[in-house]
């Protein structure tokens, strides 16, 4: 029962008053309007849509440089379908460069990504060539026929944003601010989010999808799954002011370790004081980094208070104080 429209670019909302009510999109001479009782915003970090809502509706609209990865990503063809046994690599600082990139080998393809953090410069082609040519030498069966893939792309990391909904809108994915780029999982988050916000809305029947309605989507997402991100939020904007030395002590004394990682598949992550203490006494040994340390980590002990306080019922009040102290971590 979807009608699917192709070849039209998504130009703004349309709103009146506290409600958005659609969207005008271009046809590329014309502009049309599309009117809806509910505009799910599934259009990226650049979301011409969360971009240009009215202030008032409390949505951030642009997303900050110290949030932003630069990639590039590739299937590169394997030419002779060997395999391996650690089928799936993850450097930190590969080559020097501030960011993560990966390796995933399969029998038809290599699965390569090079990030970095947008903060520190932009990714420039001798850095995509360097990367690759490393991962060639480790991987020899590496071909150079590209199957898919092979441009440059921007993606969010960092928590949740603070407000996904509104009188009529509700933001999924890249636009929500929902991905950990370690090991893709920002298109499996996007997926559960769109699966609950569908109960949510099916649920409400013939209700206006007020953000009050809407509210219970922010609510289950962040509480099962967003806020199990917060810490590696937090943790990431450390890596912007660290060298390539300073993550091998970090890897090697357990502050980053199997645990840490595997929240991006979907386990828990344990919180405790005794927990963060520890992380943040194994760190004092790099000296120079302590300003910087504190810096990142002083929101640290709030933390827990603050992602478990988070309103269940949707009160005007309740919700802007919990946004406040939730944006100031």
């Amino acid at each position: 029962g979807a009608k699917i429209i192709y070849g039209q670019k998504i130009l703004r909302p349309i709103s009146s008053g506290a409600w958005v009510t659609g969207i005008v999109a271009t046809d590329g001479e014309n502009e049309i309007e599309y009117k809806g009782d509910l505009v799910i915003d599934a259009a990226g970090m650049y979301s011409p849509v969360r971009s240009n809502l009215p202030s008032h509706f409390g949505i951030l609209k642009d997303i900050e440089s110290q949030n932003i990865f630069e990639i590039y990503r590739a299937y590169f063809k394997n030419s002779t379908g060997e395999t391996v046994d650690n089928s799936f690599t993850v450097d930190m600082f590969h080559i020097d460069k501030p960011g993560i990139d990966w390796a995933i080998v399969t029998e038809d393809y290599v699965d390569i990504l090079i990030g970095k953090f947008r903060m520190c410069g932009e990714l420039t082609q001798e850095e995509i060539d360097t990367a690759i040519e490393d991962y060639k030498k480790v991987y020899p069966f590496i071909s150079d026929e590209i199957l898919r893939g092979g441009s440059i792309a921007h993606i969010p990391i960092r928590r949740m944003l603070s407000m996904i909904v509104a009188n009529g809108y509700a933001a999924v994915g890249d636009s929500a601010g929902m991905t950990i780029p370690l090991n893709g999982s920002g298109i499996i988050l996007s997926m559960v989010a769109g699966k609950i916000l569908a109960d949510v809305v099916i649920e409400a029947g013939e209700k206006d999808l007020s953000k009050s309605v809407l509210w219970k989507y922010e609510y289950e997402y962040f509480t099962n799954h967003g806020k199990e991100l917060v810490i590696i939020d937090i943790i990431k904007n450390f890596f912007t002011y660290v060298s390539g030395d300073d993550v091998n002590y970090l890897l090697e004394n357990g502050v980053i370790s199997a645990k840490e990682i595997a929240i991006a598949d979907g386990k828990p992550l344990e919180l405790s004081p005794s927990y963060l203490y520890r992380q943040v006494k194994t760190c004092l040994p790099l000296a120079p980094l302590i300003p910087s340390l504190l810096k990142v980590f002083r929101t640290i002990p709030s933390m827990p208070f603050v992602v478990n306080s988070i309103p269940k019922e949707y009160d005007e009040y309740k919700v802007s104080r919990w946004v406040e102290r939730y944006s100031a971590l």
